[in-house]
This record gives C-alpha cells, sequence and structure tokens, in this order.
C-alpha cells in the first residue's frame, strides 16, 4: 500500500512539473524584448508588447493605437516594433495601469476614469463644458499630459510614463424607454457613466449612474441594470449600443472620457533617444488624426441611427442652459477637492488645461 502510494505521488509530481513547463512555454511566446526589469534588451530590433482593453472595431483601436504603432515603425526605419493584445486579452479595463505597471505589457492603454482615484488629477479634461470640439480638446490634453509637472509627477509615482492622449467626443444621454429633455427627466435614471466626474454629474440632476468600463454597457442595457448610457454616438457600433437603444440627445455635452496610452518608466528609460522621439512625434500625429475623425464622424452617426428609427433629437438651448447651472460648480469643486490628495495640485492642472484649450484651434 504504502508502495503504491509512493508510487502515486511521483506520477502526480511529474504531472505536476510537465504542467508548469507547458505554461512557461506558453508565457515565452509572447515575450517581448524587455527584461524582468523593464530594461530593452540588445539587438538590431527592439520590439514590445502593447495592450489595450478595446474591441478592434472600436475608434480608439482603429483610428488610434493602431496608427500609432504604424507610424513609430516609420519613423523608426522598422527599428520599433510591436506586439498587439486587444480586446483585454493582457487584462480588464480597470487593470491596464497595473498590466504595463507590472511589465505584463510595455505599453497599454489608460482610461483614468476607470482607476477610481489612482489617476482622479488627469480626467481634467472630463469636467463638463471644457471644450467644444475634440480637436481643440484633445490638443489641450495631449499637451497637458506631456508637460505639466503635476501630471508628470503622478505617473511617475505609479511607475508610468505617458506617450500621447486623446479625448472622446461629447458625450450624449442615450436611453431605452423615454426622452430626456428636462432637469425632471433626469431624476432616478439608471444611467452608466464612466467613472468619478460621470457620476456628479448625474448625482447632480438626481439620477442613478452606475460606474462601468465601456464594454459592459450592452449586457447592462440588455438586462435593464441600466436603462440610459452616457457615451460617444460615433462608437455606438463598437458595442452593439444601437441594437437596445431608442433615444438619443445629440447636442448635448456631458462630460467625455480622456484616454492615454503609458509605458512603464523603465522600459522608457532604456529606449535610444530617437525611438523615444519618434513615439512622441507618432503620437502627436496620432492624436490630430483620431481627434479630427471623431469630429467628422459624429454627424454621420447621427444620420445612420436615425434611418435605424431611434429618435436622434436635440434639447432646447433653454433647458441646457438649466442643465449646466446644475452640473458644472458641483463637479469642479468635487474634482478640484479630490485630484488634490496626496499633495497634487489640482488648481494648478486646471488652469493650464484651461488655458491650453483656449490657445488650441477648434479644427
Amino acid at each position: 500500500m504504502n508502495k503504491f502510494k509512493r508510487s502515486a505521488v511521483c506520477v502526480f509530481a511529474i504531472f505536476i512539473i510537465f504542467f508548469i513547463t507547458a505554461c512557461g512555454n506558453d508565457e515565452t511566446q509572447v515575450e517581448s524584448t524587455t527584461d524582468k526589469e523593464g530594461n530593452v534588451k540588445e539587438g538590431e530590433t527592439i520590439t514590445l508588447k502593447v495592450a489595450d482593453s478595446f474591441p478592434t472595431t472600436h475608434v480608439i483601436s482603429k483610428e488610434g493605437i493602431v496608427i500609432w504603432m504604424d507610424e513609430v515603425e516609420k519613423l523608426t526605419d522598422g527599428k520599433v516594433t510591436f506586439e498587439h493584445f486587444p480586446s483585454e486579452q493582457l487584462g480588464k479595463a480597470d487593470s491596464m495601469l497595473d498590466v504595463v505597471k507590472n511589465n505584463v505589457a510595455d505599453i497599454a492603454s489608460n482610461v483614468p476614469s476607470y482607476l477610481g482615484d489612482r489617476l482622479l488629477l488627469s480626467t481634467v479634461p472630463e469636467l463638463p463644458g471644457t471644450f467644444k470640439t475634440t480637436y481643440q480638446g484633445s490638443q489641450a490634453y495631449n499637451e497637458l499630459l506631456l508637460n505639466n509637472e503635476e501630471l508628470k509627477r503622478l505617473h511617475s509615482d505609479n511607475g508610468v510614463r505617458p506617450i500621447w492622449g486623446a479625448l472622446l467626443g461629447p458625450y450624449q444621454v442615450s436611453t431605452t424607454n423615454k426622452k430626456i429633455q428636462t432637469v425632471e427627466d433626469f431624476k432616478g435614471l439608471k444611467i452608466r457613466a464612466s467613472g468619478n466626474t460621470q457620476e456628479l454629474i448625474y448625482q447632480s440632476l438626481k439620477a442613478s449612474p452606475i460606474s462601468m468600463p465601456a464594454p459592459d454597457q450592452y449586457v447592462a442595457l440588455q438586462r435593464g441594470t441600466i436603462s440610459a448610457t452616457s457615451y460617444m454616438v460615433p462608437n455606438w457600433e463598437a458595442y452593439s449600443l444601437q441594437e437596445e437603444l431608442k433615444y438619443s440627445t445629440t447636442n448635448g455635452a456631458f462630460g467625455t472620457t480622456a484616454f492615454s496610452f503609458v509605458i512603464n518608466e523603465r522600459v522608457w528609460e532604456s529606449l535610444p533617444q530617437d525611438v523615444q522621439n519618434a513615439m512622441i512625434d507618432a503620437g502627436k500625429t496620432t492624436m490630430e488624426h483620431f481627434s479630427r475623425y471623431l469630429d467628422g464622424e459624429f454627424d454621420e452617426s447621427v444620420e445612420k441611427f436615425k434611418i435605424q428609427g431611434i429618435d436622434m433629437y436635440e434639447i432646447s438651448n433653454e433647458e441646457l442652459e438649466s442643465i449646466y447651472s446644475i452640473i458644472q460648480k458641483p463637479t469642479f469643486d468635487d474634482w478640484l477637492k479630490k485630484a488634490s490628495k496626496n499633495g497634487y495640485d489640482s488648481q494648478s492642472v486646471l488652469d493650464d488645461y484651461l488655458n491650453l484649450v483656449e490657445q488650441s484651434p477648434l479644427e
């Protein structure tokens, strides 16, 4: 009996060793040219792992990250190549910061509003009414990310460095069961929000916001967990939202979502200067393309969804002013208070951003 037990233990041990070895082999198939410490390995070609949370049909993927990777490869004459892992392959949308920080990927998408208070300081463009066009807001945000000392410190404290950033278009209020035309219509509305600022916008209107990443919206609408979403119209189809929505505003500006692509700080420091310059230059080119693309897509999307039977309508200017008068002061005050935690100067970030917006062209 004892001999049998010893034999079984040996077989089990061999199985475990085989399993671990197999897992290890799978892992090396996606290994990048950075070592465990994040330093770039020597060699003629630098291959970096890029992770994001977006489906390949998402506008950030099609008109953003893919274009950025291609532009970097072109600017470096093929010295830099990428392994791309979209659609949450290496981590969920709300874990992308840690995916980069912990070297699971070298570069990743970053949506600060998904991270609670961790990068709240970099959500300043999400305050309502801060920009008129996506191009204007994105120009200001990209400049802010690259040069504002407080944001540099914030990202450094989290072990990453921003390469480029942009904004999604102005968010509308879109519903499954009723039009939202007045302040009263918001009361009790179960609406998806993308994070802290969005939550406060709808709380100020006595709605019931539920914070969730974009990929979760469709199921939440389908199951009735929410009956409305705050999102950009041109990107509905990335998550099939048009299948569930019946009504949508077209002239609102209920915040937006800021996003960036960040690189592990140690990886960045290991890169040659010409590669660093190429990444920043490619980021500026991509941001300009992306934001112009979004501004051009809005009208086309509205007409398309009208044809599909969705009621796309405008809120009266008088009602919009009433709504903005309710949501702007509390959102600004709350953001300034929360974003100043851990010694960050949130007022200087806000002032810097608003000044950059004034200097940025509309198109």
